[in-house]
């Protein structure tokens, strides 16, 4: 780390307003514990450049460990928009600060999705859900059987519940290979989490175009 920061230094004195090398002189300063220095580092970058995405990341990350979750909402969040909000880590991690922060979830991003919408429950499913169940969406090859295409788990709480099934969420064995014309999305809230037990409360299937970014979907 000393040799590092010696070759950054370096960095800096031929270019010292460098926005690159003053957020390397950041994410050396944590390795170092030198945490209020790299906050420091970071927000002079960010005054400079807001959409600066390394320096959002970092801030983002500082701020979640120091307990500062608004602050690590705004920066994460920034800069899940910098990517698309196609970053799984970033996703997750904004997803954390939101808790923290005691927000509620964001909705998700449909840009580039395999499929999104909302799913809806009438108020009488409602009032049998325990808030342990899980809504489970599988996207499949009617022509193909097997497991799915993509599939995500979600809780099945907060209804309306939006949802995407992004690209990443495309099973390794399917990837790279084009979607097929039609698609299934199953719909289902499952009572025990396992995806294989037939103990559903709730269940549908449609027939839809992959690239169907808008669905309102009603389980009954």
């Amino acid at each position: 780390m000393q040799a590092a920061l010696a070759w950054n230094n370096k960095a800096l004195e031929v270019a010292p307003e460098d926005l690159d090398a003053r957020v390397n002189r950041a994410i050396l300063q944590v390795t170092i514990g030198m945490n209020d220095k790299a906050i420091e580092q970071l927000d002079e970058v960010l005054v400079v450049k807001q959409d600066h995405l390394r320096a959002n990341v970092y801030r983002g990350l500082l701020a979640m460990n120091a307990g500062d979750f608004p602050k690590a909402v705004e920066t994460l969040e920034r800069a899940s928009a910098l990517t698309g909000g196609t970053d799984p880590f970033l996703t997750a991690r904004v997803a954390e600060a939101r808790q923290g922060a005691g927000m509620a979830p964001a909705a998700p991003s449909a840009s580039g999705a395999v499929v999104a919408g909302t799913v809806r429950i009438p108020l009488e499913l409602a009032t049998k859900l325990a808030g342990t169940e899980t809504l489970y969406l599988a996207v499949k090859d009617p022509k193909t059987p097997g497991p799915p295409l993509a599939a995500v788990k979600l809780p099945a709480t907060d209804f309306p519940r939006a949802f995407v099934v992004s690209p990443q969420d495309i099973l390794p064995m399917w990837r790279g290979r084009p979607l097929p014309a039609e698609v299934e999305l199953v719909v289902r809230i499952d009572v025990d989490g396992d995806p294989m037990t037939k103990d559903d409360l709730a269940s549908t299937t449609l027939t839809i175009a992959p690239g169907a970014a808008d669905l309102m979907i009603d389980l009954k």
